[in-house]
Order: C-alpha cells, then structure tokens, then sequence
C-alpha cells in the first residue's frame, strides 16, 4: 500500500507467484513505455527494499542511467554476428540483476530462466539448447556443473601426467578449452559469476584454459 501510494506504479511483480502468471496475464494486456516520453533525469525504476529493522527504502534509477545501462549491454553484444539474437542465460534466480534484465529486453536481447536452483544436467541442457551468448550464475551452480558434466568429458585418468610432453599438454589444454566451450552451447562470449571465488583446483584450471570468466 505504501509503495502504491508514493511511486504509483505501472506493474507490480509481488502479486505473481508463478511465470506462467506473468507472461499470460487475463486481467490486463502487456503495457509499452515509450521512454522518450521521460525526461533524462526523471526516475524510470524503483527498487523498494528493507533494511534490517524492517523500513522500506527507495533505491531510484533514471532515464539517462538505465540508457547508459543499455549502452553498455549493447556494446557486449557488437562482436556478434547479426545472423543470432542475442541471448542471456539466468542459470540461478539468486543471480538475477532485475535492471540488466530489463535493459537486455530494451535493446532486444532475449532472456532464457534456467529455473531457481537447476541440477548440473539440467543446465547443461539448457546451455545446449538456447546457445547462449552470456550466462549468469552462482558459484555453487558453476562448480556443480564443471565437476559433474565438464571435467569428465575433459580428462582421460588413463593417461599419467608424466607421459604427456609440454607441447602435448598446451594443445590438451587447447581442447579441453574447445571442448567445454561446445559443451556449454559454442556461443559464450563471458559467464558471471555471483556468490564468492572459485575452489583452487576450478579456479586453477579456468585460468590454464583461459576461459572467459569474471566474478562480480
């Protein structure tokens, strides 16, 4: 009631608990904001949160900001190939950036959920499937899915470390790293990850492969 009355809202998500919900709504039809309508300075979101005594507090973002935010989202995708829409996979709720999802929409870009909390099998399916150009998870999710579905399909045990010269170790390392870019869908340009730094050995081994990685 409160955010009601002091931001009047155009749409509020609390009121849906499922996805099927939101995106087949019967009581109204999809609404389009014209944001040349704003002013650059006016506020376009509001992101209502509690602190830990309980009170509501307005996080705002303006027009030139969430532009800005678009801007640099297009930018990530100007190395593609105009043949593909560009795509962002969300592979854990928990890491969902709300505004990035929005202005990704803006400038076009189509957003594939992979659920809230996804099984390694799960998400090596949709990875598969959707080819994604960048994906967004937790650490937790990132470590399941190299230990259980990556590295088995990387390492031979049969092969002792010692028999294999420093040449033959580079181009292991050369297709260990095209074998796990075609098993995540052949399109990543990066994956962000949320929730703290990768264990030594996964960490140790993205950096050996030089596979396109940050943490935020």
């Amino acid at each position: 009631e409160y955010i009601n009355n002091v931001s009047a809202p155009v749409l509020c998500l609390d009121g849906y608990d499922n996805l099927v919900l939101l995106l087949t709504p019967s009581s109204h039809r999809p609404i389009r904001i014209d944001i040349m309508q704003f002013s650059l300075d006016d506020d376009i979101i509001i992101d209502f949160r509690r602190d830990r005594s309980g009170h509501l507090h307005a996080a705002t973002t303006k027009v030139y900001e969430f532009m800005q935010l678009a801007d640099s989202i297009k930018t990530r995708y100007s190395s593609l190939r105009h043949s593909r829409i560009p795509l962002m996979l969300l592979a854990n709720q928990n890491s969902v950036d709300a505004k990035e999802v929005l202005a990704a929409l803006s400038i076009g870009a189509h957003v594939a959920i992979a659920g809230n909390q996804p099984s390694s099998g799960t998400l090596l399916k949709c990875l598969k499937h959707y080819r994604p150009h960048f994906v967004c998870l937790d650490t937790g999710t990132a470590e399941q899915l190299i230990r259980e579905r990556v590295l088995p399909m990387l390492h031979n045990p049969n092969t002792p470390s010692y028999m294999i010269s420093s040449i033959a170790r580079r181009n292991l390392l050369k297709q260990a790293r095209k074998r796990m870019m075609f098993a995540l869908g052949g399109c990543i340009l990066m994956v962000s990850v949320t929730g703290g730094r990768f264990s030594p050995d996964i960490e140790t081994f993205l950096q050996r492969i030089d596979f396109p990685y940050q943490i935020i």
